[in-house]
């Protein structure tokens, strides 16, 4: 299972930004033509503020999609672009995940290794940590 940003996110980010620029060029656009008396030719350069807000957005999404978390037969991997493997840890020693107040949220193990997520959304960070607090019970039972 893999956890963090996708090109999903990017997309509705950059769709995002696309609409705030809309918003802009046409608030900007109806100042200049009927606020301002400007000749129509003067809205050409304006409407580089429609995405202005898009690539803003996209930048900053963009570095978060490198890095991942992925749940494989019993062991939780901090990956790079999917394949190169950063850290690593049992995902039956999960204790908890400490909440984003700062920018990564962090997964704390039992045996000290700590986790940095950077990027994805409170949905995704959600769905990780029930799955792991999911695959600790199990792994408790099992002892049992």
């Amino acid at each position: 299972m893999r956890f963090g940003n996708t090109s999903v996110e990017l997309r509705r980010g950059m769709i995002a930004g696309l609409v705030v620029g809309l918003v802009a060029y046409i608030f900007s656009a109806l100042m200049f033509v009927f606020y301002e008396k400007l000749p129509l030719v003067r809205l050409i350069p304006l409407t580089f503020i429609v995405i202005v807000p898009a690539l803003a957005i996209a930048l900053g999404i963009l570095p978060t999609i490198i890095f991942s978390i992925h749940i494989e037969s019993g062991w939780v991997e901090h990956r790079i672009f999917n394949k190169w493997v950063i850290s690593r840890a049992q995902a039956s020693n999960f204790i908890e995940m400490e909440p984003p107040a700062s920018f990564p949220a962090r997964l704390v193990f039992s045996d000290g290794t700590r986790i940095r997520l950077v990027g994805g959304t409170m949905a995704i960070l959600r769905e990780l940590e029930t799955e792991l607090l999911k695959r600790t019970e199990e792994a408790e039972q099992d002892a049992t």
